[in-house]
């Protein structure tokens, strides 16, 4: 799917919203918060390098917002937006149980992989298999649950999702930050409240 479908999808998702009376996912939270439910967040992005392949972006923080982990993973493939975002959610799970980030809300501003995840979409495309086995597979880990933020409540993951790594290959962070986005991160603690979690 090109970049203006995925638009026309969206502007299409948000006045049907307007018609329900209901705020657009995207007016309806303001600032990044981490889950009010579970240990962690984990917030996941996909980056179409244009031609150039897909990067999959992860970022874990624990329920004070606190920085835990980064990673980026590389591939030559180029997929549809949403079957990329599909694929960033399932190097999110991997991630989950490789560190032990078992009870955590997966992040994602892909509404659509969000909704598939959640149960409440179906599709026979390459995105819905995706889906449906990293679905069987996070409910067979831990406990897990799933939610849409806006883009720009997604932005550091997006920052990683586009850092520079090793064709075919993988980069973790844990326990600092990327340089590129930790005058992000700190920016964004300094301007939002996270001690009711």
């Amino acid at each position: 799917m090109g970049d203006l479908a995925r638009a026309c999808r969206w502007l299409d998702e948000y006045l049907e919203a307007q018609r329900k009376g209901e705020p657009a996912a995207e007016e309806a939270i303001s600032r990044w918060s981490p889950s009010a439910t579970t240990e962690f967040t984990i917030n996941v992005e996909a980056a179409c390098l244009t031609d150039q392949g897909t990067g999959l972006g992860v970022m874990v923080r624990d329920k004070k917002g606190a920085f835990c982990l980064a990673a980026i993973k590389r591939t030559r493939r180029c997929w549809d937006p949403e079957l990329a975002e599909s694929m960033a959610v399932d190097f999110g799970i991997d991630l989950a149980d490789q560190y032990h980030f078992l009870a955590s809300e997966i992040q994602t501003d892909c509404q659509t992989v969000e909704r598939m995840m959640r149960g409440e979409r179906q599709s026979k495309l390459e995105v819905g298999r995706v889906c449906d086995e990293t679905k069987k597979r996070a409910s067979e880990m831990g406990r897990f649950v799933w939610k849409f933020v806006g883009r720009k409540l997604n932005e550091p993951t997006h920052i990683v999702a586009h850092l520079d790594c090793d064709w075919e290959g993988e980069r973790i962070w844990v326990d600092s930050t990327p340089n590129s986005i930790g005058l992000l991160l700190q920016n964004e603690a300094s301007v939002t409240d996270f001690s009711h979690n």
